[in-house]
């Protein structure tokens, strides 16, 4: 039998071609690989470790972190306030209450008591409206269904110098105020504040 059969196959089986083809890929190979191996070790080796070194020193040199410094705004603390030991006087606090149903609203009556603080309770009922409302066009509009209504309000509160407080909470224009009787809840802004009189009343 020989080696190569009448199709070119060698040994019955790869081509005579393809097989040499494949030998001087082998060849080739054999030939390129101390150069490859060269290369390899004198150029891309220290390459690599130079940026590894670089890498090490950047890390090193780095600045230490610092943490971020929080400032703060200069304001004026106010210090603490001993409720307990301030003079009290009667006040009359004019208190604009919107948002609420016209049921609630019909519900605020003269002389309503506060539940928690005796000496705070309704004087009178000043005025009551639909409330001023926006829609979504940005237009200004009544409400009929809620109702803003201004109710004066008999309190003792204590002060200090030029400062007011409340239920030992500072008493301000703007701030709200919270009235809870047997029959509602209401919370709404303090827009006047005067020395009570009986007159008032």
């Amino acid at each position: 039998m020989g080696f190569v059969d009448k199709k070119g196959a060698l040994f019955g089986k790869v081509n005579i071609i393809d097989g040499a083809f494949i030998v001087l890929i082998l060849c080739v190979f054999i030939a390129l690989y101390p150069k490859m191996l060269t290369l390899y070790s004198l150029e891309i080796v220290p390459y690599v470790q130079s940026i590894k070194k670089s890498m090490n020193a950047d890390i090193q040199h780095a600045p230490p972190t610092v943490p971020p410094v929080q400032v703060q705004e200069n304001r004026v603390v106010e210090a603490p306030v001993n409720y307990e030991n301030l003079p009290v006087k009667e006040m009359c606090i004019k208190v604009r209450f919107s948002g609420y149903s016209a049921e609630v609203v019909r519900a605020i009556k003269d002389r309503d008591p506060d539940e928690n603080i005796p000496t705070t309770w309704v004087m009178d009922v000043v005025s009551t409206e639909p409330m001023l409302a926006t829609n979504a066009q940005g237009v200004r509009y009544r409400d009929p269904n809620l109702k803003t209504a201004v109710v004066r309000i008999h309190a003792m509160v204590s002060y200090d110098n030029e400062r007011l407080f409340y239920n030992n909470e500072p008493l301000k224009l703007g701030w709200h105020f919270l009235l809870k009787t047997s029959m509602y809840n209401v919370n709404g802004e303090v827009i006047q504040i005067d020395p009570y009189t009986r007159s008032q009343e």
